[in-house]
């Protein structure tokens, strides 16, 4: 429920032209069992739209290396390199965990380090919220 409204919050803030809710609506019904499900990467997109909207929300998308782009969109602002300082401090007690993740990801052969690339049509909605702003709108509203 968080995310989703955090979701919702984000794109209502972002106005996306009209002609994207169709391509928005096609996207989430792509990812219907993600969402239903409860996959993390439901947490990746309001962090991925804050973090156009704002810089600094979008570091959070990094510890799911496969979807990194969404990171970036606001690489920037200060308050992106300021939260990713954060983030590397927070997570150098669990430095070994890292190292597991990377040998379990390595381990499953069926899948590899693309594992995540069903998700991509949900992890694809940030980006076309950004690209469909409405016209005229050349810079974000700004975060008060």
């Amino acid at each position: 429920m968080v995310p989703g409204v955090l979701t919702a919050l984000a794109i209502w803030r972002l106005r996306p032209a009209r002609w994207s809710w169709p391509i928005l609506a096609l996207l989430f019904g792509m990812s219907g069992a993600p969402i239903v499900g409860g996959n993390p990467a439901i947490w990746l997109i309001p962090a991925a739209l804050w973090g156009v909207i704002a810089g600094w929300p979008g570091v959070l998308v990094l510890p799911k290396p496969s979807a990194f782009p969404l990171a970036l969109a606001r690489i920037t602002h200060r308050s992106w390199w300021i939260s990713l300082g954060l983030l590397v401090l927070v997570s150098l007690p669990f430095g070994y965990l890292w190292v597991q993740w990377v040998q379990v990801i390595v381990d499953q052969s069926n899948s590899g380090p693309f594992y995540s690339l069903v998700q991509w049509p949900l992890l694809s909605i940030p980006f076309v919220v950004w690209s469909a702003r409405a016209a005229g709108q050349t810079q974000l509203p700004p975060v008060s």
